[in-house]
């Protein structure tokens, strides 16, 4: 029995369409479907971070608040006119109270950054390592703001210490009216 070729050739079609279809149609639909759960995992990897970055976002704005209220504090103990006088009084009073002496104070004139004003106080006091470094914590407890510029320490005995301090004073400096 012979079978005629048109029934071999409707075989050979029958069985070529699904083929056709799934390599023309399926396969490539499949590799696309795999990429994108692969893109999905390593997106859902990086959400499972999520809660911990989140946190420390929160963190930060708290932090940020919080350098906020410092600047504020800083700012509103910065005088408007450099006050030196008061200042060195303040000083003498604490160098006394931790007994030290003092040795020399000079200011120099006031110097311009941006909208402050810098007045150089070169301070020199004498005594133990414990009264000086009470007083360096003394000065940064004060209400005014001011920045020690150098410091200069000399042993001269034994529990003895000639330091030197340019201290900058900071305030506002006012604007020239005209």
């Amino acid at each position: 029995m012979t079978i005629p070729k048109r029934y071999i050739s409707l075989l050979v079609l029958l069985a070529s369409v699904p083929m056709a279809a799934w390599v023309m149609a399926y396969k490539p639909i499949n590799s696309a479907v795999a990429e994108t759960a692969s893109e999905i995992r390593v997106h859902t990897s990086r959400l499972a971070n999520f809660p911990e970055l989140n946190g420390q976002y929160r963190d930060m704005i708290s932090m940020v608040s919080d350098i906020e209220e410092a600047t504020e504090t800083a700012l509103k103990s910065i005088p408007e006119t450099p006050e030196a006088e008061d200042w060195l009084e303040q000083v003498s009073d604490i160098a006394q109270a931790h007994a030290l002496t003092m040795k020399s104070v000079t200011t120099s004139g006031s110097k311009e950054s941006g909208e402050y004003g810098i007045m150089p106080i070169d301070l020199s006091v004498a005594g133990s390592f414990e009264s000086v470094y009470a007083f360096i914590q003394s000065l940064e407890q004060m209400n005014r703001l001011s920045r020690i510029e150098r410091m200069a320490i000399h042993r001269e005995s034994v529990n003895r210490l000639d330091v030197r301090f340019v201290i900058h004073l900071i305030f506002h400096r006012q604007e020239e009216q005209e």
